[in-house]
């Protein structure tokens, strides 16, 4: 875990020093802007590359990855409601491929999305880069493939910003809906994000989804019982898993600090994510309802690395600032004793910490 944490480190003082060393003259800011991310992301995609034997993951899922690809390879279908992921693997086994090459060409397109993510959406690079990291995105994506895959569609969404859905837009829905199931969500998210929303708006908004949240959950619970997960239908322990507790108040905090700055930091640019942040919170709160929260969340937290920075930069307020550090310091904390403390100094993450644990997935292929 040591080396994940060094390499975060590493890209945020990258990030920070970069836009002062002296350059040959650039021709757009936007290409100066592209230089600054690539550059800072650089430490991560490294460690990603050498990831062997960096931390041990104990997730039966990650496990049955290589027979997957294995069975792909020889024309099994397994994903039938991801299907694009199912074709993407399916081209590479047979053009030979490895497993471990399949899971990089995986991670570097999410980087890549997710870099871009922050070069067009964020006023502060240094602070997103390291909450990408203490958000927990990181760890998951490597991991959770095919919602990873779905991610990245909808993280290049977010890189839009015409007023008017274009083809390129329509496209990334598409891609995202066809690489896991789940990316209806984010895209329907994605597509409410367009809706402006007033202080007022937001703030009772956030109210009823307070007060009416145990109702929501009732009728929520009801509702999925009536569903093909009924058979597995156990909801998430708000106390237990994956700290659903911490995340429904963490939301809750991020979303009081945006509506106290909100003349500060609302424009064009961050409309979508307070939409997204409202997105976040309603879901954890109604958490009780829902299998695997800990899932789904990983649609919604992207706005978390853009308002933070917007909010710590821009706001007015010694309160959001004190709160956000509180939350902050919290994420550290629970990072540290789920990846180290917990696992008796082993310094390794439990549950989607490296995808490549041993050299049997190496030669699956």
């Amino acid at each position: 875990m040591g080396v994940y944490y060094t390499a975060f480190m590493m890209a945020a003082f990258v990030s920070i020093i970069y836009p002062r060393l002296k350059q040959r003259r650039m021709r757009t800011a936007e290409e100066k802007r592209t230089r600054w991310i690539v550059f800072s992301f650089l430490p991560i995609a490294v460690v990603f590359l050498l990831r062997w034997k960096v931390g041990i993951d104990s997730n039966w899922g990650i496990g049955s990855y290589p027979v997957y690809y294995r069975a792909l390879a020889n024309g099994t279908h397994i994903f039938t409601a991801e299907p694009l992921f199912e074709i993407l693997a399916n081209m590479c086994a047979k053009c030979g491929v490895s497993y471990f090459g399949w899971l990089f060409l995986l991670g570097l397109f999410y980087l890549y999305a997710m870099g871009k993510f922050i070069r067009d959406n964020s006023c502060d690079y240094p602070m997103s880069i390291l909450l990408f990291l203490f958000t927990d995105l990181f760890f998951f994506a490597v991991s959770a493939l095919r919602q990873a895959l779905a991610v990245s569609f909808i993280l290049l969404l977010y890189c839009e910003h015409s007023n008017r859905i274009s083809r390129k837009e329509i496209i990334y829905m598409i891609l995202a809906m066809l690489s896991h199931s789940s990316g209806i969500l984010g895209v329907i998210c994605y597509l409410l994000g367009k809706i402006k929303l007033s202080r007022n708006s937001v703030l009772y908004t956030t109210v009823a989804i307070l007060v009416c949240s145990p109702l929501t959950t009732v009728i929520m619970k009801a509702i999925i019982r009536y569903t093909s997960y009924s058979m597995r239908y156990d909801g998430t322990n708000m106390a237990t898993d994956q700290f659903a507790i911490t995340y429904a108040l963490a939301s809750g905090c991020i979303l009081l600090c945006t509506i106290l700055e909100y003349d500060y930091i609302y424009n064009e640019r961050t409309s979508r994510f307070v939409n997204l942040q409202i997105a976040f919170f309603f879901f954890m709160i109604n958490s009780g309802a829902l299998i695997q929260t800990f899932r789904i969340i990983y649609y919604f937290m992207p706005a978390v690395v853009i308002l933070i920075p917007e909010i710590f930069k821009k706001s007015h307020n010694k309160l959001s600032k004190g709160v956000l550090g509180t939350v902050a310091l919290l994420a550290m904390i629970l990072l540290f004793y789920n990846t180290y403390y917990r696992l008796n100094g082993k310094a390794a993450y439990e549950n989607y910490q490296t995808i490549l644990s041993s050299i049997d997935m190496i030669f699956a292929i």
